[in-house]
């Protein structure tokens, strides 16, 4: 059977074929199509300039753990800490959880080094991008700006991973 084209439109049908292969203990066909989507919303949320939601990021992060590869699991954790990320509570859990892995306790060092990852990943777009203050930690952070037309949106800040809304002015 050929691999089905997964495209924007219809990723999130795969959730359920997903979670079957993974009942079936078909792990090698569940991490392809988790890749494989991931690959998809990175490119479809840099170019619309929205932020990440975590959920196939953790499907994957599972599905490793289950296998025993803590390696990867930290490696698609990791990946998943440098994307503009949406709002919701789950960006500050998923710091956390790496952090547990790779046994750090000096999450400041993390976070600021992941924050500048995130630089350099955004600073390759050409996004409209905006210094803006976050309401929780007060440090000056470049975010993705939705449209012109945004003076407010919700997301996770990329240096305190704290769940904002965000004014633009």
């Amino acid at each position: 059977m050929s691999s089905p084209i997964i495209t924007e439109a219809n990723y999130l049908e795969f959730g359920d074929i997903i979670k079957e292969f993974i009942r079936n203990n078909e792990l090698k066909e569940a991490e392809d199509y988790l890749l494989r989507i991931i690959d998809l919303i990175e490119r479809i949320t840099i170019k619309k300039g929205i932020g990440i939601s975590p959920g196939f990021y953790l499907e994957l992060a599972k599905l490793y753990k289950k296998q025993g590869s803590k390696e990867k699991e930290i490696n698609i954790l990791h990946r998943f800490l440098v994307q503009p990320k949406a709002g919701g509570e789950q960006s500050k859990k998923i710091l956390e959880r790496y952090a547990k892995l790779i046994d750090s306790t000096d999450m400041e060092s993390l976070k600021e080094s992941f924050y500048n990852e995130y630089l350099e990943k955004i600073r390759l777009t050409k996004l409209l991008t905006k210094y803006i203050e976050c309401p929780n930690c007060q440090k000056k952070i470049l975010m993705i700006i939705p449209s012109k037309k945004v003076q407010l949106f919700r997301g996770s800040c990329p240096r305190c991973y704290e769940n904002n809304l965000f004014i633009v002015e």
